[in-house]
């Protein structure tokens, strides 16, 4: 599962979202979600919950290993991040989970098994939401704003952040120095 939702995201903004905010709000989750990973060089890996196996193969929307470790792993519906795959490795959306498959939302490109691949649990804690909550209302407030600062005669002034100087405050405290 995403770091949150859209309706999570309004009660931490304290605001209703639009129609259209709101579907912008979906779009926007999971591309801001890969950005704060991205950042942070931190994929909020579980290495309690994962299978490593060569015996893991892929097709359309279903992760299958012959060993049937999936549910022995402890496995539950949420995000895993896959590595090891030629073609499919990256954060996938399991959404339903049997001792030998995993059914998926992604559309994966067919891999037979054989190579070593881990399939390992994404756990964000929850103490990120409030941040990514805010950096989801930048984007819906400020992006494109160019003006660092500004001053008004009679020595009113005020300056803005930037993009890099927000996520360092908000995503610092997850920040690796590599990954």
């Amino acid at each position: 599962m995403a770091i949150i939702t859209s309706a999570e995201a309004a009660t931490y903004l304290q605001t209703t979202f639009t129609a259209g905010q709101s579907s912008l709000v979906a779009t926007l989750i999971p591309d801001l979600q890969s950005l704060v990973m991205d950042y942070c060089k931190n994929s909020f890996l579980n290495n309690n919950i994962y299978v490593s196996a060569g015996t893991i193969s892929f097709d359309t929307n279903t992760v299958t290993d012959s060993a049937s470790g999936f549910v022995d792993a402890y496995f539950v519906a949420g995000d895993y991040k896959v590595r090891g795959s030629k073609l499919n490795n990256g954060i996938l959306t399991v959404s339903a989970v049997a001792a030998g498959a995993l059914t998926v939302s992604e559309t994966l490109v067919t891999e037979l098994a054989g190579s070593e691949i881990t399939i390992t649990k994404v756990d964000f804690p929850t103490s990120i939401k409030p941040a990514f909550a805010q950096l989801i209302n930048y984007y819906l407030t400020k992006q494109g704003k160019q003006v660092k600062s500004e001053s008004l005669p009679g020595g009113y002034s005020v300056s803005y952040k930037d993009g890099d100087t927000m996520m360092f405050e908000l995503f610092g405290q997850w920040k690796k120095p590599y990954q």
